[in-house]
């Protein structure tokens, strides 16, 4: 936010579109998404920025393009399956 400022955007004026936080692997003992949710809006909060899209949370990845005239085109990609690389 800070860096935004110094470039000369006025915060009052910004609206946000919040995507993602998708518990696509099976971990029990930590919950990344969930925390990454709760901190995007309750940083958006600090900054009184509203929300005007979301698509958060639930089991499955996102595809994100960014278009023209700030429009967002969004893909789901469910039954998502990891895969790992071992570096050598």
């Amino acid at each position: 936010m800070a860096e935004m400022k110094l470039k000369g955007a006025n915060i009052r004026f910004l609206e946000a579109k919040v995507f993602g936080g998708g518990k696509v692997v099976n971990i029990n003992y930590n919950d990344v998404a969930g925390s990454n949710i709760y901190f995007a809006k309750e940083y958006l909060k600090k900054f009184n920025i509203p929300i005007i899209a979301k698509d958060i949370g639930n089991d499955y990845g996102r595809k994100i393009y960014l278009c023209s005239g700030g429009r967002v085109y969004l893909q789901k990609i469910k039954n998502y399956q990891g895969v790992y690389y071992n570096e050598k």
